[in-house]
C-alpha cells in the first residue's frame, strides 16, 4: 500500500518560526559564515536584540521546544519564552513554564538559579 506523505496544514507558530531562526542563526555565527551576532544583526537590517532573543530560545529546556515545534500548549510570547530561557536550570524553566495559565500573556520567573 503506498502511502504519500502528507505535511501540516497549520502554518508554524511565530514562536516555532524564532527558535529555528534561533539555531539558524547559532549555525552561521559557528560555521564562521559571520563574525558574530551583532554582525549577523547588521547583515540582516534588524537589532541585536532581536537576533539575541531567537538565539536566547535555544537554551530552553527540550521539552518546552518540543511543545514549540509542535504546537503544543504554548500560549507564551517569544518574550515571555525568552525571560523562561533566562533561567539556567531546566527544571526552573519547567516550573516557570507550566505555572503559566493558558491564554496568558504575562510570565514572571521569580526564581532564578545561579547569577544573574
Amino acid at each position: 500500500m503506498d502511502r504519500k506523505l502528507s505535511l501540516p496544514k497549520e502554518t508554524p507558530s511565530k514562536a516555532a518560526l524564532a527558535l529555528a531562526m534561533g539555531y539558524r542563526f547559532l549555525q552561521v555565527v559557528e560555521l564562521g559564515e559571520v563574525q558574530d551576532f551583532a554582525a549577523l544583526a547588521k547583515k540582516l537590517e534588524v537589532s541585536r536584540a532581536w537576533v539575541s532573543m531567537r538565539v536566547e530560545l535555544t537554551f530552553l529546556a527540550p521539552r518546552i521546544q518540543n511543545a514549540i515545534l509542535f504546537g503544543i500548549s504554548i500560549s507564551q510570547t517569544i518574550q515571555d519564552l525568552g525571560r523562561i530561557a533566562r533561567l539556567k536550570e531546566w527544571p526552573n524553566q519547567l516550573n516557570c513554564w507550566n505555572e503559566v495559565p493558558q491564554g496568558s500573556k504575562d510570565v514572571q520567573p521569580n526564581t532564578r538559579s545561579g547569577g544573574a
